[in-house]
């Protein structure tokens, strides 16, 4: 099938057009978003679109599929379907559009659209920050991040204990090219050196040395035993503990019960890989592997490190009067928190952590979850908010205890620049509820 040019300008007709119905398949009526670059010149030949609220329903419209004009100003933002991971990402997207100084709590305070872009077009315009530059070294004694710093920490308190280990198992039922595994294995530490990183003390402090090559792929056949045999192979390795300060942090082995039945078990330490790095490790590793499968040469990998850069913009933003205003706020947030909560259990605890703690499942009804998401919405909060709501309220039950902190963690991605970098980025947040025994539920909410 060969391409066709089309006449944009003929397509839009004087209307402010984000999708278009293509001149495809008479059955095919999907539109399709027109290319961003286009688009730009498209607004530019009819003057632009101007203001916050028209930028704010043009990106909503975009993430939820619907035209603009099925966007409704005064409904809550949470009953277009609008979480908070979307929510956030339509204030960073004025942020850098616009220059304006936007902060989560605006979803909060200002839940529907019209509220929201009449808010942020009256908000301040900081004042530009003169570009940082600095040289940051990118193998050797590369500076940790905060986070990095807290995990560091804690492992070297424990260094057998696996609670930081990150199992990702994929069921592989088809044959396997080992061979062309270990390539893409090892592509994808080149494309992302942070996997390729050990953790040493060095000079009174704590660096990132990038010199740790693409481990050898373990291969187990288990074609001999059962699957329960296996699967409790899987858990111990999935619980081996990794040495920070040799390497490697991230492993992958293959448990094998056939020709056409492989379980590929990739571990990460939580230090070098988060949620957020999932999908470019991902993505990376199976289309190199899908290549060398095929026959096909691998390029030489770009090379993508921007975490010290994320680092440096956080030292620069714990120094200056944004990490002022958050230290001031957090002092206040946590003056005089209580002790941790003295749990009963049904046998006597050790005084050595041995972090070997379960993980308990429990199935809730589609109908209760139906209502609990109800509520929810018409609560104008998060299932995330609501579940935390819960668990204060059994642990007050469980305890007595009016005041608790609870660590949630936060995803940490606020600067778009980082959306795609891999490495730790979570913030955990301590969420503080007083007052437990004598509110409401909506209250609490």
């Amino acid at each position: 099938a060969r391409g066709g040019a089309l006449d944009l300008a003929a397509l839009d007709a004087g209307r402010d057009l984000r999708r278009a119905r293509l001149p495809i398949y008479p059955f095919d009526r999907k539109p399709y978003w027109v290319a961003r670059k286009q688009m730009a010149e498209a607004a530019s030949s009819r003057g632009g679109r101007d203001g916050i609220r028209p930028h704010l329903i043009a990106q909503l419209a975009q993430a939820l599929v619907v035209s603009d004009e099925d966007i409704d100003i005064d409904l809550t933002l949470s009953d277009m379907g609008v979480d908070s991971v979307l929510g956030l990402k339509l204030l960073r997207g004025v942020a850098r559009s616009f220059g304006v100084s936007v902060s989560a709590r605006d979803l909060i305070a200002y839940p529907t659209l019209r509220g929201l872009a009449s808010h942020l077009e009256g908000a301040n315009r900081p004042e530009a920050k003169p570009a940082v530059q600095e040289t940051v070294c990118r193998t050797t004694n590369v500076p940790l991040s905060e986070g990095q710093r807290g995990l560091w920490a804690l492992q070297m308190r424990a260094p057998h204990a696996s609670a930081y280990n990150i199992p990702l198992c994929f069921h592989l039922a088809t044959s396997l090219d080992l061979s062309a595994l270990q390539a893409a294995l090892v592509h994808t530490f080149a494309r992302f050196p942070m996997l390729a990183s050990r953790f040493v003390e060095t000079g009174g402090d704590i660096a990132r040395k990038v010199d740790v090559a693409a481990p050898a792929i373990l291969y187990r056949d288990m074609r001999r035993t059962t699957e329960a045999e296996m699967l409790s192979e899987l858990r111990a390795e999935a619980q081996r503990p990794f040495d920070l300060v040799a390497g490697p942090l991230a492993r992958l082995t293959v448990f094998s019960r056939g020709a056409t039945d492989h379980q590929l078990l990739f571990c990460f330490h939580h230090i070098v890989f988060d949620g957020g790095s999932f999908l470019p490790v991902f993505t990376t590793l199976f289309e190199a592997y899908r290549a060398r499968a095929e026959g096909r040469n691998l390029a030489a990998p770009r090379s993508q490190d921007d975490f010290p850069d994320f680092v440096q913009s956080e030292r620069a933003m714990l120094v200056g009067a944004e990490g002022a205003a958050h230290r001031t706020y957090w002092t206040g947030a946590l003056a005089n928190a209580p002790e941790p909560l003295d749990l009963f259990s049904d046998l006597p605890r050790a005084d050595a952590k041995p972090f070997a703690g379960a993980t308990q499942l429990l199935r809730v009804p589609t109908a209760l979850s139906q209502e609990m998401r109800d509520f929810a919405r018409r609560a104008r909060v998060s299932p995330a908010t609501l579940f935390l709501t819960f668990f204060n309220i059994l642990l007050h039950r469980y305890s007595g205890a009016d005041d608790i902190v609870i660590g949630v963690a936060e995803r940490g991605r606020a600067d778009e620049r980082f959306e795609t970098t891999v490495g730790y980025f979570i913030n955990m947040l301590p969420i503080r509820a007083r007052g437990i025994g004598a509110k409401s539920v909506a209250k609490l909410l």
